[in-house]
């Protein structure tokens, strides 16, 4: 059925492709309404932007946005009122992000974008040429990245000691994301590394050894182990205000390490080869 949103309808410009800009031009519009000319809103406008000029980027960056949002939330109403309360009392963003993901999710969609040579000479495709399920992957690590950094965002505005290591990590993780957006080669090397780091770091300064673990169920977890802040180190204190999102950047940098290794590896050989 949603094929069907994949014909011409404006301009060259598909069904699909006008219910996204729209969506994102309303999403910034309600944005600038109740907060002003915030970040969140920059970030709105400039992601609409791209997807009104094709920058071949925009379609990932889109399903990342919605990802680190997602990353955002559902943490927090995992530990105070669940799922069901979430979906009762704001139904309208649930429906925001799935009706998003539904329609970002198209082969239709990806050829007009990832594969689609880029509009502008200065700024080159690289993903153009690149086997499909590398595509993917590359994609998957690009958006657990996205789902790290806005965790880390949230933990950084949540707690009142701003840590400068906080802060240095969230930019470290966000000029990555935009090296791995832009192709670059060395975007994996550097996932690989501070992920790897991010997720043995908070890893081992959990008290895996508590009576409810991180293997517990997640809403056990977040209401024991992290919630009692079993952290062996006080540069880690940012967390004690905001519990509920060690493990997800936990699992988020987890993943982003795992598909980066492999591609690391195989391009630290094939430079000490040359």
């Amino acid at each position: 059925m949603l094929k069907h949103l994949d014909r011409p309808l404006l301009a060259g410009r598909t069904a699909r492709e006008l219910l996204l800009i729209s969506g994102g031009l309303c999403v910034s519009a309600s944005e600038i309404w109740h907060r002003g000319l915030s970040g969140n809103a920059i970030v709105y406008l400039v992601i609409t932007a791209s997807l009104v000029l094709r920058l071949y980027a925009a379609r990932a960056l889109l399903v990342g946005l919605v990802v680190g949002a997602m990353a955002q939330v559902l943490p927090t109403a995992l530990l105070h009122d669940g799922l069901a309360d979430l979906v009762r009392t704001d139904l309208g963003l649930v429906l925001t992000w799935g009706g998003a993901l539904l329609l970002l999710c198209s082969r239709d969609l990806e050829q007009r974008f990832d594969r689609a040579p880029s509009r502008f000479a200065w700024l080159p495709n690289f993903w153009t040429d690149i086997p499909q399920r590398d595509l993917r992957l590359l994609r998957i690590c690009g958006y657990a990245l996205g789902g790290l950094v806005a965790a880390l965002v949230q933990t950084y505005c949540s707690s009142p000691f701003k840590p400068a290591w906080l802060l240095a990590l969230i930019v470290a993780a966000s000029l990555i994301g935009l090296l791995l957006v832009l192709g670059r080669s060395v975007a994996v090397l550097l996932a690989s590394v501070l992920a790897s780091a991010v997720a043995v770091g908070l890893l081992t300064r959990v008290d895996l050894d508590a009576p409810r673990t991180l293997l517990g169920a997640v809403n056990e977890v977040y209401g024991t182990t992290l919630s009692g802040h079993h952290f062996g180190e006080p540069d880690l204190t940012a967390f004690g205000w905001s519990p509920q999102f060690v493990l997800p950047c936990i699992l988020f940098a987890a993943v982003a390490a795992i598909i980066a290794l492999p591609y690391a590896i195989r391009l630290v050989r094939r430079v000490l080869a040359d």
